[in-house]
């Protein structure tokens, strides 16, 4: 259960850093 809440955490970062990434903006 926590190795299953700790990959979708990790997954949810990745995708927001990657949103960031594609907009260009520095912010969170």
């Amino acid at each position: 259960m926590f190795q299953s809440f700790l990959n979708y955490t990790l997954l949810l970062l990745t995708y927001t850093a990657f949103l960031c990434t594609r907009k260009g903006d520095g912010n969170i």
